[in-house]
């Protein structure tokens, strides 16, 4: 993103990458964003869940499956991501498995 864009993240709070290293993830008060050229350019992640706005508070890579990511949202609680499919898994106390 060049300056003097607007830019689409409010108030970020996480940024992680995937277990190849191949695509940048960040988390927000407006979503989740990737990126797959080193953060040059952005584009929003729909996560698939019944909810229109999720505030992205944290990003885990499962670093076994380079296809599995757990996204921590204050509205759903904790997400797994298999690939473009979300599960919705509530509020996590402790390990999710």
């Amino acid at each position: 993103m060049s300056t003097g864009e607007k830019s689409p993240f409010e108030h970020v709070h996480a940024l992680a990458m995937d277990a190849e290293g191949r695509t940048l993830f960040l988390g927000a008060h407006t979503g989740l964003f990737r990126s797959e050229d080193g953060g040059r350019s952005w584009r929003k992640v729909t996560l698939g869940t019944s909810h229109s706005h999720l505030d992205v508070m944290a990003i885990a890579p499962d670093p076994r499956d380079p296809r599995t990511m757990y996204v921590g949202t204050h509205e759903a609680g904790v997400l797994k991501s298999l690939f473009e499919s979300v599960t919705e898994l509530g509020v996590a106390h402790g390990a999710v498995s």
